[in-house]
């Protein structure tokens, strides 16, 4: 799942890419904008299973949570600092104004980061923070007590009309995924059901444009994420079969992926010229895509792991 959410984020930023590059519209490519949202519903179910499995214990659990995002954004955020430094206008010259202080701390609302993808991490911290006080507690209703606290910050933010970082409805979506994990019970392969959502999932996000954020992309992502989950069985009986080993590789692979995959953008529409996107806009989205799926594997293979094998020696 981690694998598709990627995609569908590498799509969008594609689709992007191509617009303002050469003014070439993928009219399918706004679908890939939702990976985010499905990004934040598995991390709240990832949260909860982890927590449940080992890491129950605040310090040890963001400890750990340190050592997987930290080193890696820290680093590539140094490269776009270096970038950044030689000429500002080729990173993220079409978001607005590069803070490097808030972009390194993830600090919100004080300009675009140095990596564009950084402020989705800002939701991921915050939300890790406050995963990390239920944590604190040791009575069996601590994750409600926390779902209650998420609720009452959208519900001050949604009735006083503050759309600030603090009270944003995204955190339902995380709580959504925690809600996801204390419900969810394996099942036989059903084909019937994920078809069903995933249908209505493509359905919601068409027909529901313009809405509140966590009504359109929310609920679509919802529905997604409850296909997968249902195909679960299937995808552990075929996991042998090669293109179940990309998407396990690509699904592994995913963070660096996503925060490797606006340098190659940016390095590739700069090399290409305009002219290839309109004879040969396949091409060219191929060519996007494949080298961001490449960079971001050997991202992972050769500087994720080993940062997080060197942070652990020494923590």
């Amino acid at each position: 799942m981690r694998a598709v959410a990627a995609i569908l984020v590498v799509i969008s930023h594609i689709s992007i890419k191509s617009l303002s590059h050469a003014h070439y519209e993928i009219d399918w490519g706004k679908y890939g904008i939702i990976g985010v949202d499905i990004f934040f519903i598995i991390s709240g179910y990832i949260m909860m299973f982890i927590a449940h499995k080992r890491e129950n214990d605040m310090k040890l659990f963001l400890k750990s949570r340190f050592i997987r995002i930290i080193p890696l954004y820290w680093t590539l955020s140094f490269l776009s600092l270096i970038v950044y430094l030689y000429n500002p206008n080729i990173v993220n010259s079409s978001t607005g104004d590069t803070t490097i202080l808030s972009s390194f701390f993830l600090i919100p609302g004080n300009g675009t980061f140095l990596l564009a993808t950084g402020w989705t991490l800002s939701y991921e911290v915050y939300f890790y923070f406050l995963f990390s006080i239920a944590l604190l507690f040791k009575f069996q209703y601590r994750y409600l007590m926390l779902m209650l606290l998420m609720i009452l910050l959208v519900g001050y933010g949604s009735v006083f009309n503050d759309e600030s970082f603090f009270f944003s409805d995204k955190l339902l979506e995380f709580l959504i995924g925690m809600v996801f994990f204390m419900t969810h019970k394996p099942s036989k392969i059903n084909f019937i059901f994920p078809f069903f959502f995933l249908v209505s999932s493509i359905l919601v996000f068409q027909f529901l444009d313009g809405m509140a954020h966590i009504i359109q992309y929310g609920i679509s992502a919802s529905l997604f994420f409850v296909a997968m989950l249902q195909l679960e069985p299937f995808f552990r009986k075929y996991k042998a079969v090669w293109i179940a080993t990309i998407f396990e590789k690509i699904g592994k692979s995913s963070y660096s992926l996503y925060l490797t995959h606006l340098f190659v953008l940016g390095a590739v529409s700069r090399i290409v010229k305009p002219e290839l996107l309109q004879t040969h806009p396949y091409l060219y989205i191929g060519t996007l895509f494949i080298g961001s799926i490449i960079v971001g594997y050997l991202c992972y293979l050769y500087l994720e792991t080993f940062l997080i094998q060197w942070i652990r020696k020494r923590l």
